[in-house]
Order: structure tokens, then C-alpha cells, then sequence
């Protein structure tokens, strides 16, 4: 695997968040983050360093409730700080900003938490590979695919030049993240598409289109 390595960074402007609710294993976390709900595309450089404009996808609460809605809540803007132009980055930045929901997106939460140690960001041939380290051991299924379909859409969707998301563990190919999610292949933004539109439309808990039906507690059905 080619590119560019970089580690995690908490790179974002100061805005106020709120935090309340739980999404079976999704969470709120306070962190500082520059959400906007009209910012622009493209990015800009300044002595301070460069700004890039991205669309962040967070869970949709709403979904829980009736089981029809779209899965995630997509597209809400944000923008990142990096010290210079460079792509990995500004992933990275991106991926610490989902940890965060806005105070202003309601019927939302996040999957993107510290049950899940993200290490490097490569980008290579079109393909944005995210390293994760490590997995607590009370991650279930829902958790698991809301966590790797967030940051694959966000990635998606914020850059031009990037087609799918890989993800691995320790720097290695794996079948899943929790034993759950199938991660062998990259997902791509049809993928991501079938997930949030799709609904619960499997009872095979051998499906790994990741439309599998989840219980009350995130686990698949039997």
C-alpha cells in the first residue's frame, strides 16, 4: 500500500456543541469543530495554514425510530484546518470531526468515537485507506457498520478524486473491524447509496451488503 501516512489530528475551529443521547453503541462527544450550515466548496490557502470545505455524514436518529428513513443523515457542511495542503490530512481532520455532532442537526448522533483507534490515512490510486488499530470488545453490528459507513461517505463525498474507503486493521487486509461488517472490499459510493436507502430489506445474517436487520440491541438477526 502506497501514499502518504498520517496520524489522527484534532485540527478544527472553535464552535459551540451540545450533546445529549445514545444510538444502540453511537454517541456525543464535545470536541472543537467548525460546522457550517452554508459553506462553500473547494479550499484556501492563508498564512495560517489551509482551510478545506467537506460534508460530513452523521446517524440518523429518525431511522431507529421507524426503520424507513434514510440511515444517515448526509452532507452537512463543515470545513477543516491543516497546517499545508495534503490530503491525508485533511481526512484525518475530517474523521475527528465526526466524532462531533453539530448543535444545530437534530435526530442525529455519531458512531465515530473512541470505541474504535483510528491510526493511519493513506490515499492511493482514487482509494482512501483508514488504518484502525484496535476495537473495544462491546462494539456490536450496528455500531460497527454505522462507524465505517459515516467516515466512507464523508470521505466520498468531500473529495473529488477519491472513489472508495478502505478500511484495515493494523495495516493489514481484515474481514471486518468487530467480527460483524464485512471490510474486505472498498466501499464505494454505491455501496454507501444501498446502505442509507436500502432500509432493512435482509434477515440473513450472512448478508454483507450491510442491510442485515439489527435487534434493539444493534445485533443482527438470526
Amino acid at each position: 500500500m502506497k501514499g502518504k501516512n498520517i496520524k489522527i489530528l484534532a485540527l478544527a475551529a472553535v464552535a459551540v456543541m451540545t450533546v445529549t443521547g445514545v444510538f444502540a453503541g453511537c454517541s456525543f462527544r464535545n470536541a472543537s469543530t467548525n460546522v457550517s450550515s452554508s459553506a462553500p466548496s473547494g479550499s484556501s490557502a492563508t498564512e495560517e495554514g489551509v482551510t478545506a470545505q467537506v460534508k460530513l455524514s452523521f446517524v440518523n436518529d429518525a431511522y431507529k425510530a421507524d426503520g424507513e428513513d434514510q440511515r444517515l443523515i448526509r452532507g452537512v457542511d463543515a470545513e477543516v484546518k491543516v497546517p499545508e495542503e495534503d490530503e491525508t490530512a485533511e481526512i484525518s481532520a475530517l474523521i475527528e470531526l465526526l466524532a462531533t455532532v453539530p448543535s444545530d442537526l437534530e435526530n442525529a448522533s455519531t458512531c465515530v468515537n473512541d470505541s474504535f483507534e483510528i491510526g493511519n490515512v493513506d490515499v492511493n490510486s482514487g482509494v482512501a485507506f483508514v488504518d484502525i488499530k484496535s476495537v473495544k470488545t462491546d462494539v456490536n453490528a450496528e455500531a460497527e457498520q454505522f462507524f465505517i459507513y459515516q467516515i466512507a461517505d464523508s470521505v466520498i463525498a468531500s473529495f473529488d478524486d477519491i472513489s472508495a474507503v478502505k478500511f484495515t486493521v493494523n495495516g493489514e487486509e481484515a474481514s471486518s473491524l468487530a467480527g460483524y461488517a464485512d471490510i474486505s472490499k472498498a466501499l464505494t459510493k454505491d455501496a454507501v447509496d444501498a446502505f442509507c436507502n436500502d432500509g432493512l430489506t435482509s434477515t440473513d445474517p450472512s448478508d454483507q451488503s450491510y442491510l442485515g436487520r439489527v435487534d434493539e440491541n444493534g445485533d443482527i438477526l438470526e
